[in-house]
């Protein structure tokens, strides 16, 4: 079944643009099997192997934008994360509240495996308290490292909870799960360290002054060339939501953003209350008011997959 002739439309709910899938397959491995096809295996923390196939399928793909993207100046960055039907990646006011399935969450420690880094904004740093590690057994080769966690963090708020000894699981010290080192970078504003000199930095961190913009905000571009010059050629953006739209605002490129890959798990499900965090943050509008075209109106995804994972949706596609 190809998206291209039904003209399908995935909206991810924000307020500035829409991503409309073009070309790309709908993956089944087992067609006469529809009611395998839509929930497999939903309350199992292990995957079964219909699952294990799936996710091979996406890594598969991820695998291959990745080495059409080779010797860059830029890393390669990959958006990955999970929300409810109505585009919202959390709840307000609560953390670490599950979207997906455990099949899903194996797919998120694999796709963290592919990647030299894992990077997230500061509130989600602060608040979620993310480990940012690959924690499945056999996805790590031995003695390699785990992906650097690297945190978008102007001011480097960060820096508080090292007086306070609250430092997120990812900011701390310790081996990798092959058996290699954990690096932390603080991706952060040219000057921010020294308005902070009387915090003493740990040793175990990279602070990486980058430019900013006129609001102060990390210029996203400059990040990423910044932490290309420090080895890193492939980076996951987790989240929150802001930083997830901030890298699709961010670049200049043929696509109009620095992102190279979208994965988005959907959760069949819808938040309650209206107290949702939106998967792209508030961001800012960037259409006309009075009408405009289509190829201004959407970003395409192109060579995308959709399956079903668990009870789970999985969207993958190039930009």
């Amino acid at each position: 079944m190809r998206f291209g002739m039904l003209r399908s439309v995935i909206f991810l709910p924000f307020n500035f643009f829409a991503i409309k899938l073009r070309g790309g397959s709908l993956s089944h491995p087992d067609s006469s099997n529809v009611s395998n096809l839509i929930v497999t295996n939903a309350t199992s923390s292990a995957p079964t192997e219909n699952e294990e196939e799936k996710i091979r399928v996406v890594i598969s793909t991820l695998r291959a934008g990745m080495a059409a993207a080779r010797n860059r100046d830029l890393p390669f960055v990959t958006l990955a994360y999970a929300s409810t039907l109505d585009g919202m990646i959390a709840v307000r006011g609560s953390s670490n509240l599950p979207i997906s399935g455990p099949a899903s969450l194996v797919l998120t420690h694999a796709l963290r495996a592919e990647h030299d880094a894992v990077l997230v904004g500061t509130a989600t740093a602060l608040l979620d308290r993310p480990r940012l590690t690959v924690r499945r057994k056999g996805m790590l080769a031995a003695h390699s490292d785990q992906p650097a966690a690297v945190v978008i963090d102007a001011r480097l708020r960060i820096l508080d909870e090292v007086g306070r000894g609250r430092l997120p699981p990812a900011a701390t010290a310790r081996e990798g799960g092959g058996g290699g080192t954990h690096r932390f970078v603080v991706c952060c504003a040219a000057g921010s360290l020294e308005e902070r000199s009387s915090t003493p930095v740990p040793d175990h961190w990279t602070i990486l002054p980058c430019d900013t913009d006129d609001a102060g905000r990390i210029d996203l571009e400059d990040a990423l060339r910044r932490l290309r010059g420090l080895g890193i050629c492939s980076v996951m953006v987790e989240g929150g939501g802001e930083t997830l739209g901030g890298f699709l605002r961010a670049g200049g490129g043929a696509g109009g953003t620095a992102v190279d890959c979208i994965c988005v798990t959907v959760a069949l499900k819808i938040l309650r209350g209206g107290k949702g965090v939106p998967a792209f943050g508030t961001g800012e509008k960037i259409l006309a008011e009075g009408g405009v075209d289509a190829g201004e109106a959407f970003m395409h995804l192109c060579d995308t997959n959709v399956l079903c994972l668990g009870s789970d949706i999985i969207v993958l596609g190039m930009m």
